[in-house]
């Protein structure tokens, strides 16, 4: 190890190149030492990927792999001016598919899909490049290749170049592109159909008979009550008192409390019979998703069904029998009536069809 820290020159550099000692291996660090605004010592560190091993006989090879450190210290002490106690918060070259490879981590399994589903257009459009190669015409281009060189519905297009352009505001807000270039350009969404169960249908969906009942019940539990997924699944006994369930909702961080329809209760009764904790064990999402859709397919019905579908039903449900708006605003947990509002406006379409099919 001695003989390495010999090839190293930390003469002059506010970044020092350090060799840290581990188990079987010597691993190359560059180290930044600098005072903060309030006057206190600070360090921050970065661990290179190249490992040595101090042996003689590869003391060579490792000197080699510490010119490359210098090259490396030498691209962020360029950077020390602009970057400060930051330097290394990113390494020097992003690609664009690590860069978002790197963001869809910062998500739960169950919402990571459409970050995985634009990695897979994106690498179809381009194989890669560098965050600092892309351009107003690439974002232009990619936004009409979603659109029109794919078989994605419109929303699904608009879905994922969302998250493209979110990839690039962070890629922005850590200064590791000069311009958001791809600010002003956007899909626009389109109003898409709620898909909801009739009585009838929900009938139809209580009668099947299937292996995992967590499957079935979770979505008929949504049915009842207009959980989210994210809430059903995070749902636990203790959670649910005197027929009333009181949660802090996962996506809006909301409180909610209110008191469950006694089939709602009822699922909640069955599933004691079988867990000690959870009131459903969905597991991982898209093993979850496979067992819902073999679960939906049994029914016969000619819906795309997804878990969704229960939250909208319930709102439907609530509506058709007379609750009024807002109180199934607060049902929903909507933060905004005008949100709900969508929910009275099918169950209108539905009675206008019905006078429409009348033939007296």
């Amino acid at each position: 190890m001695e003989r390495l820290k010999k090839c190293i020159n930390n003469s002059g550099y506010k970044i020092k190149i350090r060799l840290r000692k581990l188990r079987t291996t010597i691993s190359i660090l560059l180290e930044y030492r600098y005072t903060n605004s309030e006057g206190i010592r600070k360090v921050t560190k970065l661990t290179l990927d190249s490992h040595l091993t101090g042996e003689k006989k590869n003391f060579t090879k490792e000197r080699e792999l510490l010119k490359s450190a210098h090259y490396i210290r030498d691209k962020y002490e360029s950077q020390l001016l602009n970057k400060g106690a930051q330097i290394f918060d990113d390494r020097l070259n992003h690609s664009l598919h690590s860069w978002i490879e790197k963001e869809l981590k910062h998500y739960k399994k169950s919402s990571q899909k459409p970050w995985i589903n634009l990695l897979v257009h994106l690498k179809k459009f381009k194989p890669d490049l560098d965050l600092n190669e892309i351009s107003i015409e690439f974002c232009e281009n990619f936004k009409d290749y979603l659109l029109h060189s794919t078989n994605l519905a419109h929303n699904s297009a608009q879905t994922y170049f969302t998250r493209f352009r979110s990839s690039l505001k962070k890629a922005y807000d850590r200064k590791l592109i000069p311009v958001n270039v791809c600010q002003s350009i956007k899909i626009s969404a389109k109003p898409s159909e709620k898909v909801f169960l009739t009585l009838e249908e929900l009938r139809i969906i209580e009668s099947i008979d299937h292996s995992n009942k967590d499957v079935k019940n979770a979505f008929l539990f949504s049915c009842y009550s207009g959980l989210r997924f994210s809430d059903t699944e995070k749902l636990r006994f203790s959670d649910i008192e005197n027929n009333h369930i009181s949660i802090k909702m996962q996506k809006t961080n909301e409180f909610l409390r209110m008191k469950l329809h006694p089939k709602a209760m009822q699922i909640i009764e069955l599933q004691k019979r079988n867990h000690q904790e959870l009131c459903f064990k969905l597991g991982d999402y898209q093993v979850f998703w496979n067992k819902f859709q073999r679960f939906i397919k049994k029914s016969g019905l000619n819906k795309k069904i997804t878990f969704h579908t229960a939250r909208h039903t319930f709102a439907t449900q609530c509506i058709s029998f007379g609750v009024d708006i807002y109180t199934v605003s607060k049902l929903l947990g909507h933060k905004s009536v005008s949100t709900t509002q969508v929910y009275a406006k099918l169950i209108d379409r539905k009675k206008d069809a019905a006078i429409d099919s009348l033939r007296f």
